[in-house]
């Protein structure tokens, strides 16, 4: 119960500093990991400025220096009062970072690299109308695209 109260306290803090949204930049959690209201209630749960940093760029997966309050807190949950949680934590959240970089990866193959291998513009695919490309070409573009989404995911 003591340990509830203590990352709601901290979960108040952020939600001050947070946008609208819910959100807290890393520059924000900073400021909020300096107060003193804060460090105590991070010593009462065992955890330090150190961790707290160390969790919020284990969540930050696609290193946009932005988390959800809410998933802050979770994090900091897991890891209170067990060095060896942060180690798996670490490990978890690694696998959702390989997995947001194969992500951008096949979505740059069917931008880029599909429509040259069927002999189109990138261009035409990207946004713009397909003009002067003929079906063959777009079917051959989408079967390619499925082979490699099937093959890649």
């Amino acid at each position: 119960a003591k340990d509830r109260r203590r990352l709601m306290h901290i979960k108040d803090l952020l939600r001050q500093e947070s946008s609208e949204d819910g959100y807290i930049r890393f520059k924000r959690l900073l400021k909020v990991l300096s107060n003193e209201s804060c460090s105590r209630a991070l010593r009462d749960l065992r955890l330090d400025r150190s961790a707290a940093i160390s969790t919020f760029r284990l969540l930050d997966a696609d290193n946009k220096r932005l988390l959800e309050v809410d998933q802050f807190i979770y994090g900091l949950m897991q890891v209170k009062g067990n060095p060896g949680n942060v180690h798996i934590a670490s490990m978890m959240y690694q696998g959702k970072r390989v997995l947001q970089v194969l992500s951008d990866l096949t979505d740059m193959i069917e931008e880029r690299v599909i429509p040259l291998a069927a002999g189109m513009d990138p261009s035409l695919i990207l946004g713009q109308t397909m003009e002067g490309s003929s079906a063959g070409q777009s079917d051959s573009a989408a079967s390619l695209s499925q082979v490699l989404r099937k093959g890649v995911v």
